[in-house]
């Protein structure tokens, strides 16, 4: 019933190469291949990622992947890598049925009769008890993992974030679903059309006259009249790199991604263009930060790290790059995560740390866990830990917690 497999939404195409499906594996010991890694990463580097647990028949968008984390804990030199999906409502219900059976809005509605028919199917099963989305919520919790409120969160944006525990052994379990008490949502020009559903196309889409805005939720508001929204014309923010306080708090400045070809996004990634952009609102912020690590980004997926310092951006038409460096021929990763040296001394100096990713080398379908300087002006890798298996590629950037943080946990 579905028309031809656009390559976005063809599994053949999506789950080949850096994002194809891997399996479980428990606490695993890990040989540092290079390097020596400091005393001071005593941890764990924890990245979640799309992972679909079954391979899908029909269409499939690489946003539909059962979440999984990829977790890489050092100790006392010794290291250890595991990976756990995360155990959302979601992947429990597919894993008892053995089989997805949820539809995905990037993909399910490839034509009008395959749309028409999930439509029927999961309004059926909905009606007849057989899942609640409303009460458990359908999200894979893919996109990120945070710690925030003496918590460790996989996130998605669709749905609650879940909390997850790792055991001394270097585990990971899921604890289950997590609710917060404050937001802020981003209203870009991405929209969602049930009726594009009827036409046979999917109901996620783009809609480049609408005005881009955020709404600011307050944690004590009982009503809308404590919410606001703020007009952004022309700014489609995905993600955000940080925010700060000026002028005595009455001004916050917010560094963020913009998209600036937004209707690339779901169909051509590799066409998009993204641009740092510097937001003033009137919330309440804690710290400025003067460097960003960004990903540079190839046609399918990050090959190599910037080092941006914002200090510089007020200087019109310069270049804030300060370092850089590729991952090599053949070789992917993803977003850096930048580890302070020092996290307890006040003195030390902004940069003085290391950055870590995943790197995947396709010549030999190897991942490292990469540990960078990030004060060199090349960002060398200093320390290398060979995985025991391939790791794939995910969205967006890993968390380190230290040994200290993990015990209280």
């Amino acid at each position: 019933m579905d028309l031809p497999l656009r390559p976005s939404i063809d599994p053949k195409h999506v789950l080949s190469g850096i994002f194809a499906p891997v399996g479980e594996l428990p606490p695993t010991a890990c040989e540092v291949a290079e390097g020596s890694l400091p005393t001071s990463l005593d941890g764990a580097y924890i990245r979640n990622g799309p992972n679909p647990q079954f391979i899908p028949k029909g269409p499939y968008h690489i946003f539909d992947g059962d979440g999984m984390l990829h977790v890489v804990k050092i100790s006392k030199g010794k290291v250890t890598h595991c990976r756990s999906f995360v155990k959302t409502y979601k992947y429990i219900l597919e894993n008892k049925m053995g089989y997805p059976i949820l539809p995905s809005p990037f993909a399910s509605f490839n034509g009008v009769a395959a749309s028409i028919a999930r439509l029927i199917i999961t309004f059926a099963r909905v009606v007849t008890g057989e899942f609640n989305p409303l009460k458990h919520g359908l999200g894979p919790a893919n996109p990120i993992v945070a710690q925030f409120g003496g918590n460790i969160l996989a996130l998605a944006e669709c749905d609650l974030p879940y909390a997850v525990k790792l055991t001394p052994d270097g585990d990971i379990i899921t604890l289950g679903r997590h609710d917060f008490r404050s937001s802020i949502f981003p209203n870009t020009q991405t929209v969602l059309n049930p009726l594009w559903i009827l036409r046979g196309r999917s109901p996620l889409g783009v809609d480049l006259s609408k005005v881009p805005r955020f709404e600011i939720f307050p944690r004590s508001a009982e009503d809308e009249s404590k919410m606001w929204w703020i007009d952004a014309p022309g700014l489609n923010m995905l993600h955000f790199v940080n925010s700060w306080e000026e002028e005595g708090g009455g001004k916050i400045v917010i560094v963020a991604s913009n998209v600036v070809s937004i209707e690339q996004v779901l169909e051509n990634l590799d066409l998009s263009q993204l641009r740092l952009e510097k937001i003033e609102i009137d919330v309440k912020a804690k710290t400025m930060e003067r460097y960003v690590y960004a990903a540079v980004i190839g046609v399918k997926a990050v090959i190599g790290v910037v080092k941006l310092d914002l200090s510089l951006t007020t200087k019109d038409g310069s270049d804030f790059t300060v370092a850089s460096s590729l991952y090599g021929p053949g070789c992917s990763g993803g977003e850096p995560l930048f580890v302070p040296k020092e996290p307890s001394n006040p003195a030390a100096e902004e940069d003085d740390g290391y950055l870590l990713a995943f790197v995947y080398d396709e010549n030999t379908d190897e991942s490292k866990f990469a540990v960078m300087d990030a004060k060199s002006p090349s960002l060398d890798i200093i320390a290398a830990v060979k995985l025991p298996r391939r790791v794939p590629n995910g969205f967006h950037i890993g968390l380190f917690v230290s040994e200290s943080e993990l015990e209280k946990l």
